[in-house]
């Protein structure tokens, strides 16, 4: 549900979820550390940063999310079917904590020890 160069309006998810939707993920706090979001331009602008910053207080979970269009390479697919993996995000990856501060990250640590922000 975005709009292709214009403001972060939700995820096409089921029937859509809207900000107005964000209120249900209290439902899931406790169960879930971290919700990656790897939808075209789901932190991009003041619209998506509202969206994903409110994910991440009602689950109280960390979201990750970037702020350009997203891709997948064909070649992804035949591990994106097996379940449980989504692939590497394009452009600048933002990191929502519990609390909803944002701070852009890195799917690959600058000192080279195999950690990511994407896992903390």
């Amino acid at each position: 549900m975005t709009s292709v160069g214009g403001p972060f309006s939700g995820l096409s998810l089921g029937t859509g979820i809207g900000i107005d939707d964000l209120r249900h993920f209290t439902i899931i706090q406790g169960l879930v550390e971290r919700i990656y979001i790897d939808a075209c331009q789901a932190a991009a602008g003041s619209s998506g940063q509202l969206f994903c910053k409110t994910m991440a207080r009602a689950a109280k979970a960390v979201v990750y999310a970037a702020d350009t269009d997203q891709k997948t390479n064909i070649s992804d697919y035949q591990f994106l079917f097996q379940g449980g993996v989504i692939d590497d995000f394009e452009g600048q990856i933002w990191r929502f904590d519990k609390e909803g501060n944002a701070r852009q990250t890195s799917p690959t640590p600058p000192d080279g020890s195999g950690h990511s922000d994407l896992l903390d």
